[in-house]
């Protein structure tokens, strides 16, 4: 025999209101009956406990009765502790920022690597050509009639400079090689990672 029960007593505070309980219908009066859960049935209590603004203020209690496995309230179930101030203010929005700043630090670290990617027209050419000039020794080239307080002002005319003639035409072709060699395999590579990704999306 199966009946339904009153939710009341499973919204209350279990430590103020103890339901008495049974196992069998012997336990129980004779104008009373014994009711239990169904084997299969999985029932679990979550109390939601907040306090006002003020330290003063009373502690308010919910309960919210889920009905499914266990399991699923740890996927499905949030639990946080902000409170809108306002109600008109959703709970999901301190979330949604910290996601946004997350993706915007992602987005900011991503762009900082791909700025060193050796291509002409980033900063990593310009950091592989610096680099180049000291692995083979180059010195800058400064003009005689170049004065002090020019430099210190930095003239981009009269700023020292590394010159082509400051290498030998076997280093400076090896350097022009390197240079054009690193941006068409970087060239090359980032177009044969966007195909394969526009060809994976829409697979």
């Amino acid at each position: 025999m199966e009946r339904c029960l009153a939710p009341h007593s499973f919204l209350k505070n279990p430590s103020v209101y103890q339901p008495p309980r049974c196992h069998e219908a012997i336990d129980c009066d004779s104008t009373e009956i014994c009711v239990r859960w169904k084997s299969d049935e999985e029932i679990l209590r979550i109390r939601l406990s907040s306090q006002g603004r003020d330290s003063s203020s009373a502690e308010h209690e919910d309960t919210i009765i889920w009905s499914g496995p266990w399991e699923e309230v740890l996927e499905d179930v949030t639990v946080g502790i902000y409170s809108a101030r306002y109600q008109y203010l959703p709970l999901w929005l301190p979330s949604a920022v910290s996601i946004f700043f997350d993706y915007l630090s992602t987005l900011t670290l991503s762009l900082y690597f791909f700025n060193l990617l050796p291509l002409s027209f980033l900063d990593g050419g310009q950091l592989l050509d610096a680099l180049l000039d000291l692995l083979l020794k180059a010195k800058p080239h400064v003009p005689e009639e170049t004065e002090l307080g020019e430099l210190e002002a930095g003239y981009s005319a009269q700023r020292p400079r590394t010159d082509a003639s400051s290498l030998s035409s076997g280093l400076a072709a090896h350097k022009r090689t390197v240079l054009k060699g690193a941006s068409y395999v970087t060239g090359g590579l980032i177009v044969i990672s966007s195909t394969l990704g526009l060809w994976n999306s829409f697979r």
